[in-house]
């Protein structure tokens, strides 16, 4: 079992209409312990009821129907409100849950045999798509559930947007296939995935949501969230001939002060990803002498946060030598970074010397000796240090 719960998506705007939705599928649930709700369902082939194409979204058989819904509700949700804000982001869902319910029951109208459907699975299907186009190398964390009778075990690991939704987009519609797309939880499924996908595609050409090129259609064309032509900087190599830039037309050029804006905002909306394409479009013009010193320290804080550790090296070594006399802090994480991550104590160790003992607190300095010691072991024991920038 793949079971999501958190996401590194930015939010630019608080998840009220996600939280919200998820109280009134846990309230509506439990009052149908204590009221005839069967009303509620989605009829299918008995008749169109344009009521039930909104209220069996919020129907659930069981408490692991609601759960399982509401924790997808809450992945995928977060990432499309933190895009659109709470009002967009409700008149999206209802719109698609009514267009889902509609459809469905449209579909069914000929059917032989009456039956009932519900859930919120449809419309979270739709936000997964949604969150594909819009966000597909954000990361999610999953945990993963496994088991032969007694024995169970789990572990967590992280995937892209991407991946994750490709992976139960993909499998319902192999399952749907295989059945002949007869009624089921799976053509279900991907119909709702049906619907986000045309909804994603058109509120990007219209405008009216700013994915800052980090959607899947920009990334595809090789562009990025501040350059323009020069597409990601974290998905593309050194340029042949840096100095080119100075040849191409200025409105054809991100300019230095929008990148120093779009990496202060990626650092608001704590995105290091984006933070980090920003500072090296800014690094490899020469440009990185512009961002501030309070900047340059969030950066670092959110590319240790974000484990990205060759990035970090980078913005480090970068930091300490703009800063060198407030960069005794920096070469203690840079030394551990190299001494643990990348074992090369005798790098380390030179990014330790120019600190002086009396300038840092008794924790620094006994993290410092920790690294020593860690550093002096590594080299008793024959590390083979790689060469590498220091």
């Amino acid at each position: 079992m793949f079971i999501p719960f958190a996401t590194d998506a930015p939010l630019y705007h608080r998840p009220f209409a996600t939280i919200g939705l998820i109280v009134v599928n846990v309230l509506l649930y439990i009052a149908q312990f204590d009221s005839d709700m069967d009303g509620w369902q989605l009829q299918l082939g008995n008749g169109l009821h344009p009521v039930e194409w909104w209220t069996s979204a919020f129907y659930h058989y069981g408490i692991i129907h609601l759960i399982g819904n509401m924790i997808f509700l809450w992945t995928f949700g977060l990432i499309v409100e933190g895009k659109l804000g709470w009002w967009r982001f409700l008149g999206l869902y209802f719109a698609m849950a009514g267009v889902e319910g509609a459809i469905t029951q449209v579909l069914m109208l000929a059917s032989e045999i009456p039956s009932t459907a519900g859930g919120a699975s449809g419309v979270i299907y739709a936000l997964m798509a949604i969150s594909l186009i819009w966000a597909p190398r954000n990361e999610i964390d999953v945990l993963l559930i496994f088991g032969l009778g007694l024995w169970i075990r789990s572990f967590v690991f992280q995937v892209s947007v991407m991946a994750f939704s490709a992976f139960y987009i993909g499998l319902d519609l192999i399952l749907a296939a295989l059945r002949g797309f007869r009624m089921s939880s799976e053509v279900l499924h991907v119909l709702g995935a049906a619907i986000g996908f045309p909804a994603a595609c058109l509120m990007l050409k219209w405008n009216l949501v700013d994915c800052e090129g980090w959607d899947a259609f920009t990334l595809w064309r090789g562009r990025t969230l501040v350059d323009e032509i020069a597409g990601p900087a974290v998905l593309r190599g050194p340029r042949a001939n840096p100095d080119a830039e100075d040849a191409l037309p200025r409105r054809k050029r991100a300019s230095v002060q929008r990148t120093l804006e779009q990496l202060d905002k990626a650092l608001e909306t704590r995105n290091p990803l984006a933070a980090w394409s920003a500072y090296q479009i800014l690094r490899e013009r020469g440009k990185q002498e512009r961002i501030e010193r309070s900047t340059h320290r969030r950066l670092i804080d959110a590319l240790r946060g974000g484990k990205d550790w060759d990035s970090l090296r980078i913005v480090l070594e970068d930091y300490v030598a703009r800063f060198p006399g407030d960069s005794d802090r920096p070469r203690l994480i840079l030394a551990e970074l190299l001494s643990r991550r990348e074992q090369r104590p005798r790098a380390a160790l030179r990014a330790l010397e120019p600190i002086e003992q009396s300038r840092i607190t008794p924790q620094e300095r006994s993290f410092a000796r920790k690294i020593t010691r860690l550093c002096q072991t590594q080299i008793d024991d024959g590390v083979v240090e790689l060469s590498g920038p220091s």
